[in-house]
Parts: C-alpha cells; sequence; structure tokens
C-alpha cells in the first residue's frame, strides 16, 4: 500500500530482500506496474510464487525498462470537476526520519555577511554527509532590497547537478514561493525550506529536516518549539451565514482594471449588494473594446459606476483617483485588489528588476491604495492573489513570489484594523476570463491535472467566502492541482477497507478515487454470482464498495443512506483473470456524495453503477411494505432445492432465502438467514463491511425473482435504501417484505422492508427497479408456488383483466376440510390478510361482504382466484383418455376440443382445456348446454381462450416439476377487457 516512486523502490533492494509478501500481493503490484507504465498485466496474480520484495524490484526494473518509451498516464477522471474554498492550517507533524543517504558534497553558502548562524549551518550539512546544495539563510526582517541575495541563490541551485540541494531559511515573510517554483522548474532538486523562531537551536533543526527530506519539505516552528507543516483543510461553514458585507450605501474600490476575473466579481458583488462601483485602472475605455463592455454591463445591470485611469503603481495617481472617486461617489468604504503583472520566465532568466516589476502592482500597489484611503471607513478589503504564490510554477517563480507577499499584506492589514475583514482569494487559474486565459496555460495546465475555475463557480465561490461567519485570512479556491509536491493537502488515514485498495486521486472531504483488481481469487464470492458462464460484480458489492469510498472520504461513522443508485451496466470478469474497477467519490456543496464505479472494460469512460450517498437523517417507515396480517405457514416452496437449482443462479455464499411466507405477482415475503462470518474476500484482504452482510441484502432483492418466474430480474437502480449495517448480522434471520409499487414493460419497481422477529424494521428499500431478462422457456417444468405469479402477469396480455391468481402447493392428497383450509391459506397470501370462508350447499366457497372466490384441487396443488366480477378457476391433470370417454365428458363440445387439437398438436391437453372451461363456466352459474367458442388468438404462446357470451375462460397447459403428467390452468372471467 505505499506510495513510492518507482525510483525509490528500485534504488537500493538490499534492505528489502528479507520481508517477503504473498503471491497475490507480488502479482498486484507488479501489474499495478505495468498498468502504469501502459503494458498490459505480466500474469494473474496466482502464478507468482511467493518472492522477496528484493525480487519484486528486479521485476519492475525490467517493467521501467519496457515501459521507457511509452505516454505518460492520462488524468484519472472523477465524477466531475470541482472548486472548494480552503484554509491554510499549519499542522504539527512530526520530524521526519532520515532517508537520505550519505555521500559528501560541497555546500554554497548565500547569506548576509552578519548572519548569526548560516557558517555554522553550511558547515554542519557537510559534516552530515547530505550531498551537494546550495544554502541561503535570509536575514530576520527580510525585504525586497534583499531580493538580489535570494534569486542568485536560487538560481545557483536550478543549475546545479540533478541530485543537489536548495535549503531555505528564514523568519516570516521569506522567498518560500521561489524555492517551490525551483522544485518544480528542476524536479530532481531536493528543497527544503524552514522557517524559525528568533531563539532556539537552528542547525540542528535545519540538518534534520534536510536529512528527511525526499522531495520537498516546508516546516515551521514556533516560539513553543513545535514543529508545523502548512497544509490545506476544507473550509467549512461552521455556522450560519454573515450578513453581506456591503449594501447600497457602500463604494466599492476595483483597483487593477475592469476586466478578467476581477471585473466579474465585482459585478455580481454590485448586483447582490447594489453597491456604487469605482473602477481604478491604466487602460483607455475609448481604446479597450473589453474594458468598455464591461462598464456597460455594469450600467445596464442598473449599477452605478464610475472609471478612473491611474496606474495603481503611482501613488501620486492612484492618491488623485481616489479623491476624484470622493467627489463622485463617496468615501471608499470597501477595495478589491485585482491588479497584476505576470510575463513568464524561467528562474535563470530572471533578475531582480524583473522581481520588481512583478511584485509592484500587486504589492505595492495595494499599500498606495491603502495609503489613499480613509482606514477607519474601510469594512472590506478582498485581494486577489493565486495559487501560484502557495504552490510555485514553473516560469512563474516571479509571479508566485508577488502573490505570496501579497497574502502576508492582507493578513497584516487585518491585524491592524480588525474593523475591516480583510480577505486574500488565491484563486487556481480560470477558464474563459483572466490571466489564465490570456496567457493561453488553461489547457495545459489542465492536461496537467489542475482544475479551471469557470466565471459562474468563481462568483459563487466569492459569496460563499464572504458569507463564512468566521473566514481566514487567506483562502486558496481551488480543485485539482496535480500532482505538485509543493501543495500539501491535509489527508486523514484512510481505513483498511477492500475497496479502497489503490488511492489514485484524494483531496480529504472532496474528492476520492480508488481502484482495485477484482478475480475470482482476491473475490471468491464471483464464483458464486456467475450468470450465463461469466463472472457479474454483485450489485450489492457495488453499493458496498461506494460506501466503504464515501465513508473513507468523509471519514464520518455510521451507515449511509444510498440515494438515486443506477445499475446501468454490468461489470464482468473473466472466470481466468481479472478486471479493475474505480470508483470516485465527491462531496457536493449539498453535503452529499456523489459516487461512480467504472470498470476497465470500458476504460473507465462509462459509469456502471453510480449512486448518491449521504450521513442525514432517514425516513419514516409510513411507506414501509405491510406484512401478511397474521402467521400463515410457509409456502410449500423449498429455495434451495426448487429454486436455487434453476430459477435463481445465485451461489452458495447468496443463497440465503430460507422460507417463504407469501408468493404472488406483486407480493413477496420470505425468511433470510444473516452472518458475518462467509469469508467474501481473500483472507490476507481487509474484511470489514460497513453496510452489512451483502447476501442477505442480495436475497433481498433475488428473493423477488418469484414475483416474476419466467424471466431473470436484475437490479438496475433504487430510489432510496436504507441499510441496517452490522445490525443486519444481528440475528440470524430477518423477514423482508416486497410490495410492486409500478411496472413499466420489462421494468418492475418495488418496495422493500426488512424487519426482525420482532417486526422491527432495520432496513428498507424504496422504489427498487428490477428489469426482465432472459424470458424462460413456458415448456420448461414450474414450481407449483410459482404459477401463480406467472399466470396473474399473463392474464392482462390474454384476458386484458388483472387478477390475483395463487397456486398453493401441499404434499399430500386433502379431504374436503384439507381443501377449504388450503384454499383460505391460498387467499390468505393473496389478500395479505386472512379470510373467512363459508361454503354453499353445492360446496363454492364464499366470503361474507368480500369478493367473489372460487378454487381447484389436485394432488399436490390447488389454484384459487377471487375477483369482484364472477370467477372461476379450474386445475386438471392432462391424461389420455379414449375417445368415447371424452366423448361423454364434452358432449356437444367435442368438435370445439377437436378443432383446438388441430391448432395446437396436442390432442389431450386441447379436451383438457375444454373440460377445464366447462367446469370454470358451471361454477359461474352456467348450464352444462352452454353455446362455448373459441375466442380470438392471444399474443401470448400456449394459451387458449374460450368465450360463453361476455365469459371468458383462459386456458394454459404447464408442465409441473417432479409430475409425470402437465396440468391444465384455467380461469374464468366476467370482467370487460
Amino acid at each position: 500500500r505505499a506510495e513510492l516512486p518507482l525510483e525509490s523502490v528500485t534504488a537500493d533492494t538490499r534492505l528489502l530482500d528479507g520481508l517477503h509478501l504473498s503471491s497475490i500481493a507480488i502479482g498486484q503490484l507488479v501489474n499495478q506496474a505495468a498498468r502504469e507504465l501502459g503494458l498490459e498485466p505480466v500474469a494473474a496474480p496466482t502464478t507468482f510464487a511467493t518472492a522477496t520484495v528484493g525480487q519484486l524490484a528486479e521485476t519492475l526494473r525490467t517493467l521501467a525498462a519496457a515501459g521507457a518509451d511509452r505516454r505518460e498516464p492520462t488524468e484519472v477522471a472523477g465524477v466531475a470537476p470541482w472548486v472548494r474554498p480552503y484554509r491554510v492550517a499549519l499542522v504539527a507533524r512530526p520530524l521526519p526520519p532520515r532517508v537520505a543517504p550519505r555521500r559528501a558534497g560541497r555546500w554554497e553558502l548565500h547569506a548576509p555577511p552578519d548572519h548569526p548562524f548560516a557558517v555554522a549551518l553550511r558547515d554542519a550539512l557537510h559534516a552530515a554527509e547530505l550531498g551537494p546544495g546550495v544554502l541561503l539563510c535570509l536575514p530576520g526582517e527580510y525585504g525586497p532590497d534583499d531580493l538580489a541575495l535570494a534569486l542568485s541563490a536560487v538560481q545557483a541551485a536550478v543549475a546545479a547537478p540533478a541530485d543537489a540541494r536548495l535549503v531555505v531559511v528564514q523568519r516570516g515573510r521569506g522567498v518560500a514561493a521561489l524555492a517551490r517554483t525551483a522544485r518544480l522548474e528542476h524536479p530532481g532538486l531536493l528543497t527544503t525550506v524552514v522557517d524559525l523562531p528568533a531563539d532556539g537551536d537552528p542547525v540542528a533543526r535545519v540538518v534534520a529536516e534536510v536529512a528527511g527530506t525526499e522531495g520537498f519539505t516546508e516546516a515551521r516552528y514556533g516560539a513553543d518549539g513545535v514543529r508545523r507543516v502548512p497544509l490545506l483543510r476544507r473550509l467549512l461553514s461552521g455556522g450560519p451565514p454573515a450578513a453581506p458585507p456591503l449594501d447600497a450605501g457602500d463604494v466599492l474600490l476595483v483597483s487593477g482594471g475592469g476586466k478578467g476575473i476581477t471585473a466579474e466579481c465585482a459585478a455580481a458583488l454590485a448586483a447582490e449588494t447594489g453597491v456604487r462601483v469605482a473602477v481604478l485602472g491604466r487602460a483607455d475605455p475609448d481604446r479597450d473594446a473589453e474594458l468598455a463592455a464591461n462598464l456597460d454591463r455594469l450600467r445596464v445591470a442598473g449599477t452605478t459606476v464610475h472609471y478612473v485611469r491611474a496606474d495603481v503603481t503611482d501613488r501620486a495617481a492612484v492618491r488623485a483617483a481616489v479623491a476624484e472617486v470622493h467627489r463622485v461617489l463617496g468615501p471608499v468604504t470597501a477595495v478589491l485588489h485585482g491588479a497584476g503583472r505576470n510575463e513568464p520566465a524561467a528562474l535563470a532568466a530572471l533578475d531582480p528588476a524583473a522581481l520588481h516589476r512583478t511584485l509592484a502592482p500587486k504589492v505595492d500597489g495595494l499599500r498606495a491604495v491603502l495609503d489613499a484611503v480613509d482606514p477607519a471607513r474601510l469594512r472590506l478589503l478582498v485581494t486577489f492573489g493565486s495559487i501560484i504564490g502557495r504552490a510555485g510554477l514553473p516560469g512563474e517563480g516571479h509571479y508566485a513570489l508577488a502573490n505570496d507577499w501579497l497574502a502576508e499584506l492582507t493578513a497584516e492589514v487585518g491585524r491592524r484594523h480588525p474593523g475591516c475583514r480583510a480577505l486574500c482569494l488565491e484563486w487556481s487559474v480560470w477558464s474563459g476570463v483572466g490571466m489564465g486565459e490570456r496567457l493561453a496555460v488553461v489547457e495545459s495546465l489542465a492536461r496537467a491535472g489542475v482544475t479551471p475555475v469557470t466565471p459562474d463557480e468563481g462568483v459563487r465561490l466569492l459569496r460563499e467566502v464572504l458569507a463564512h461567519p468566521d473566514p481566514p485570512a487567506t483562502v486558496v479556491l481551488a480543485g485539482r492541482t496535480g500532482n505538485l509536491d509543493t501543495l500539501g493537502y491535509d489527508h486523514r488515514e484512510l481505513p483498511l477497507l477492500r475497496f479502497l485498495e489503490r488511492p489514485l486521486v484524494h483531496y480529504d472531504g472532496v474528492e476520492l478515487v480508488t481502484e482495485v483488481d477484482l478475480s475470482p481469487a482476491t473475490d471468491p464470492y464471483l464464483d458464486d454470482h456467475r450468470l450465463d458462464g461469466a463472472l457479474l460484480f454483485p450489485a450489492v458489492f457495488g453499493l458496498e464498495a461506494m460506501a466503504q469510498v464515501a465513508t473513507a472520504l468523509t471519514g464520518t461513522s455510521g451507515v449511509p443512506v444510498v440515494h438515486d443508485a443506477v445499475f446501468a451496466r454490468p461489470v464482468v470478469v473473466p472466470p481466468d483473470g481479472s478486471t479493475t474497477v474505480r470508483i470516485a467519490a465527491l462531496v457536493t456543496a449539498e453535503g452529499r456524495i456523489e459516487v461512480t464505479l467504472r470498470s476497465a472494460e470500458t476504460g473507465f469512460a462509462a459509469d456502471h453503477f453510480r449512486a448518491t450517498l449521504s450521513f442525514g437523517p432517514l425516513d419514516g417507515g409510513a411507506d414501509d411494505p405491510d406484512p401478511l396480517d397474521g402467521d400463515p405457514p410457509p409456502v410449500a416452496l423449498d429455495p434451495a432445492g426448487e429454486l436455487y437449482r434453476d430459477v435463481l443462479f445465485q451461489g452458495a455464499r447468496f443463497r440465503r432465502l430460507l422460507r417463504y411466507r407469501r408468493v404472488t405477482a406483486r407480493h413477496a415475503e420470505a425468511d433470510v438467514s444473516t452472518t458475518d462470518d462467509v469469508g467474501w474476500f481473500h483472507p490476507a484482504l481487509p474484511a470489514a463491511l460497513v453496510l452489512g452482510d451483502p447476501g442477505a441484502r442480495d436475497a433481498f432483492m433475488h428473493g423477488i425473482q418469484v414475483c416474476v418466474p419466467d424471466a431473470t430480474l436484475l437490479p438496475v437502480g433504487v430510489e432510496r435504501i436504507e441499510p441496517a449495517g452490522p445490525k443486519l448480522a444481528a440475528t440470524e434471520e430477518v423477514r423482508f417484505t416486497a410490495a410492486e409499487r409500478e411496472r413499466s414493460g420489462d421494468t418492475y419497481v418495488y418496495d422493500v422492508a426488512v424487519r426482525t422477529a420482532s417486526g422491527a424494521v432495520v432496513e428498507r428499500w424504496r422504489g427498487l427497479r428490477l428489469r426482465a431478462v432472459r424470458r424462460r422457456d413456458p415448456a420448461t417444468p414450474w414450481t407449483p408456488a410459482l404459477l401463480g405469479p406467472y399466470l396473474t402477469r399473463r392474464l392482462p396480455e390474454v384476458l386484458g383483466v388483472d387478477l390475483p391468481v395463487v397456486v398453493e402447493p401441499h404434499r399430500a392428497r386433502l379431504d374436503r376440510a384439507g381443501r377449504r383450509a388450503v384454499t383460505a391459506t391460498a387467499l390468505w397470501r393473496a389478500s395479505g390478510r386472512p379470510v373467512r370462508l363459508d361454503h354453499r350447499p353445492d360446496g363454492r366457497p364464499e366470503i361474507a361482504g368480500g369478493p367473489l372466490v372460487s378454487a381447484s384441487h389436485q394432488p399436490g396443488m390447488s389454484l384459487a382466484v377471487a375477483d369482484a366480477y364472477p370467477v372461476a378457476a379450474d386445475l386438471e391433470a392432462v391424461t389420455d383418455r379414449p375417445a368415447e370417454v371424452w366423448r361423454d365428458l364434452l358432449g356437444p363440445h367435442l368438435p370445439l376440443a377437436e378443432l383446438i387439437a388441430t391448432q395446437t398438436g396436442d390432442h389431450a391437453g386441447a379436451y383438457t382445456r375444454v373440460w377445464c372451461a366447462l367446469e370454470c363456466l358451471q361454477k359461474a352459474g352456467r348450464p352444462p348446454t352452454v353455446a362455448m367458442a373459441l375466442g380470438p388468438p392471444v399474443p401470448v404462446p400456449g394459451w387458449v381462450v374460450l368465450t360463453d357470451g361476455e365469459l371468458r375462460v383462459a386456458t394454459v397447459v404447464a408442465a409441473v416439476r417432479d409430475r409425470a403428467e402437465p396440468v391444465v390452468l384455467a380461469v374464468l372471467t366476467g370482467r370487460r377487457a
């Protein structure tokens, strides 16, 4: 899990030869290296024998040689681009141990002649055998006049060999920005910046910092002696928003011209607060079309605006301009300082004059403006800096320094004038407007992994920061910043979870992208989720993967709620190979976490799964599907022997259905076993789960299969899940109740509630969408209990009516009392509540004040149906009988039976259909001499409809498991289509 540069792994293997890794770890590391180099995976992980890390390093060296001419990997895509506000936090961190190999080298010193410890420090660095380097020691009070000293040291460092060092020692404001840029312009330059207090033992501290520097180190020591490092930490609201900082009575002075990001933000402030705007710049609106257009935009929007020409670096001109603004608009109460100068040049091409020219508009210009306004009236100061000052950038050392000093000056103003809110906003590059567009660097920075700020996003962030109840003096506004080791982020340690195998992108509290390799060796549950020979990554594990990444990103304990999950594409894992999936999570402005799961099989270019997660309050239970009223006997349906054998494809780890209480087309209720002791992953991998038992959760979905028994149901989405988490396995069994909400074509929508034995709901699903695929052959023998849902699903297509039909299996030949009990139980399951049956003298069942009902019985199974309209049902075994027997049974309807036999090719079945239809008509009160005829063809193969006036009888022949002969099922309705 160590994130080491390749050269660090391969440089010296002697220290690693004693450490052994498992074959899976070896394979994963080697294949990861291959992918990063643009190579095909070397082999499946299981083909590697146990090896030492030294042997692994040799393999990595070979891969590096093979991939030396490959292009660099592309940027890892996340959920969406983002920009967030950050504070710069000084975070206590222990001194890292020495990592520098011992080697001699000459140190070049740059320091004032009277520096108190510069010579001693140079000698100590030499004695510590840290290699060659350049040491810059700045005086305690450092100003613009000392820039030549700093520039000469940095230029010497970037001209040094690749393995040289740059060490900068300073106190307070210094040239850290130049050092950061030097590190980026000369990546082999090991760079250490140390900010020291006036007392203490500086030599020992600095030598230790240099010895622990691997790439770039910046540390600050306070008067308390504690070592701290500057890290970006997300700026959270922390309370109700502050009141608007300005109103219509204020005058906002915008220094730096009326173009670019400054103009966009000034226009937004004016529109929101009604403030009057004075724009100060060098350009002439009569000759600058962009400036003129921006001023017109302000006026058209109703803003009172006045433009005054002045060079912000000319103190006298600024003072005269402010005086004019006072006369025209009134006293200045707010300043938006966006002036800047940027002429890119490498450090080696700079001279002190170039540094001064770049510092002038940012720093000297702000001082000139502040000297010209009345500080007692000033309520708000917003300066526009750049993240370049915080991170450095090749070719921008002078501009980085100007922005770094601007931030320091802004903070100083806030300390001197507590009545003025002083904010330095350090922007990342903007797209569409601003200096980044003018210099044509937006696209190149985006390719390097730097997220640009759109104008709309920039304006939104400005409002957000100004509404913050207690913002820091400096706010960094940035998205991704690429692989800059000069810019540190505060990170929580990621937990040890299966789907956090390889973090690729991590911005704490904002974005996390991880990658994991799936194979039957590492994820044995895949063998238990095989459909048509393909290993499918289960949706429940997709939810678990997204929950693990979301939990790790936010550092939130507890179980997340899942919203709007979509399973758009299956993730297929080859049985003899592996597939890489990538999980990306992003915290949105609303505090929810958007998560996507992508796969290497689509080049990580498509969302296979996606969802929104939250840790907010749960819904009430008002919409939970009601369980069966009472406790009927279990349905005579053995999931292990009758469902998992051929209806359900899930293997051992997912076979959790124990028994059903209800099986109808629109309701399912079953008991499910739960456990934590399954072994989902390889024993060497983390076993912890966030959402709880995925086997039970998969059963809540595939247990609904009985409602649509003539197809395979696969999940395609769910509106909301409130998972039980660890509570799911707290008891050995739970009971789920599923109720169909709607159907559209081949998509079925269900709500699900999961209850303990006491009836307490521990998990609920809203709007589970299941899609029917791979329709089964109707001639396949049926499990009896599934015939009821099948008939219910087909009758709307055959008869145009929706009738609840139940086929109740039983184990023996029934007497009259037994038949009546089975009929009552079947109707109980159909209606969801116990029913009280009465019987007429002819044996027909009745429900007092309820719907009309009918039932029919055969050894091992019974058929029942209920409706408010005339209804009847009959169930007969298909048996070959002599012709004279059929003549006696069917009488005048024998020609009808022969016609059906001719059309279907099934003589015994055709005669039995007519016989069942006659039985149904008689149960509906028709005399034996009814005039029955063949109805029109129906769109469902295997079905035949017979009619007698308004009464219609639908018949189907079905093979039944473990029965030698098929059966005919017939349902009569008097309802119009």
